[in-house]
């Protein structure tokens, strides 16, 4: 059992707000999202019916996502976490895998931060006499009052019952709340291998910053590797375009460049074309360069196959 503290705590849900609409968007079909969070009690039958209601009247999933978990935020708690990241959810949303990943990088950088602020603290000299004392529960029983004072720097105490500790003899609770998310959502032994993958992208992130900032002009890793790439192979895509925001349905857009094929928060559906006029980038001219995903556009989409939208000319020669 784990002790989470305030500050930790604190962290998670800034992490949560900060992460919430790429959760939305990683969540592409209400089962089991919604199962899932009414069969742990996190939200209530009504709110269930009402969101699989909303998703039948063709209201993006990714929409109705964000609205229950921006309801969650007022109850958030470590559970909401554990059953969004549950073995189920990262098999069935695979794009959770990555967003999990940020959770344990935040959560660790947000109390490696704090250990240093508080070692730092710890260098200061008091102004009191002695040495700031913290009570443990957890500290082992000394086997005489001479090693109670050596300990503690003060007097043994003669009731016995709590032993007093240096603040820099008691490491052992700093290291808790770092793994505290490692014990709590570990992903299934199918989704280590992605973490993985995940972890070396990462990395080469952090150098490629490095490098950077010491002036170094060697050239950067361009390739993405195809994990990563792995949300682009979904049926349904989020895109923008200027302010414009929506779903890129690839059935439908495998149809041809005049279908609708675009769904944006509203609703409304259009055509690629029109999608770019909606966006304010009507004097492009060019929807393949002004419509992103992920950010590529939708021409380098197209290039690597990830999307599929033959032309006029094609579908009639296809026809005749």
């Amino acid at each position: 059992m784990f002790t989470v503290t305030k500050a930790f705590k604190e962290a998670l849900l800034q992490h949560f707000i900060y992460q919430k609409l790429e959760i939305s968007y990683a969540i592409h079909k209400p089962f089991p999202f919604f199962e899932g969070l009414r069969d742990k009690s996190l939200i209530t039958d009504r709110m269930y019916k009402e969101s699989l209601e909303a998703c039948q009247n063709m209201v993006p999933v990714s929409r109705v996502v964000h609205n229950v978990l921006t309801n969650l935020e007022r109850t958030f708690d470590l559970s909401l976490l554990v059953v969004l990241f549950s073995s189920i959810n990262l098999r069935e949303y695979p794009n959770l895998v990555t967003i999990l990943r940020s959770f344990r990088s935040a959560a660790n950088d947000k109390f490696t931060s704090k250990t240093n602020d508080d070692e730092d603290s710890e260098e200061k000299p008091s102004p009191s006499p002695g040495r700031l004392q913290v009570i443990r529960e957890d500290s082992p029983e000394p086997n005489g009052p001479e090693e109670a004072q050596k300990v503690s720097g003060a007097p043994p105490n003669k009731k016995g019952k709590k032993i007093q500790r240096s603040v820099l003899s008691t490491p052992k609770k700093r290291h808790q709340n770092k793994d505290l998310l490692r014990g709590a959502f570990s992903p299934p032994h199918g989704t280590q291998e992605k973490l993985q993958v995940v972890d070396q992208v990462t990395q080469m992130k952090d150098d490629s910053k490095k490098q950077s900032v010491k002036g170094d002009m060697s050239p950067k890793v361009s390739e993405r590797p195809e994990d990563e790439l792995g949300g682009l192979h979904s049926p349904e895509l989020p895109v923008t375009c200027g302010e414009a925001k929506g779903i890129l349905y690839k059935e439908k857009m495998a149809q041809g460049p005049s279908e609708k094929c675009i769904q944006n928060e509203e609703g409304a559906w259009f055509t690629p074309r029109e999608f770019e006029v909606a966006g304010n980038r009507a004097q492009s001219k060019n929807w393949k360069r002004s419509v992103l995903c992920r950010g590529q556009t939708l021409g380098q989409l197209l290039e690597k196959g990830l999307l599929l939208c033959p032309s006029r000319k094609q579908m009639q020669t296809s026809i005749n």
